[in-house]
């Protein structure tokens, strides 16, 4: 399921994409999150870009151990319906407990 607004509108999509953005394939046994970073500089502290911007929370993906999952990073879903190639980093953290 992917949720994208474009103009003040809602996009919802649930169906199997043929073509995502990132495939991440964990392979470990642990859960993390996943989160685009707020910046490319490896030498400058990143911080996680919000998934929804305009809400009261922050969410970022949660991808479980031994499983794959489809990621579009927040930077590309704003250049829905015009997608071009972007440079983005990603953030990941292991889930403990």
């Amino acid at each position: 399921m992917t949720i994208v607004e474009y103009q003040e509108q809602y996009f919802v999509t649930i169906n199997h994409d043929n073509y995502p953005a990132i495939e991440i394939i964990n392979l470990t046994k642990h859960q993390f999150y996943i989160a685009e970073a707020d910046n490319l500089n490896s030498n400058k502290i990143s911080i996680a870009v919000k998934e929804c911007p305009d809400y009261h929370f922050d969410w970022y993906q949660k991808i479980n151990g031994k499983s794959n999952f489809f990621y579009t990073p927040p930077s590309i879903d704003r250049l829905f319906p015009n997608i071009e190639n972007s440079d983005c980093g990603l953030l990941f953290a292991i889930i403990s407990g």
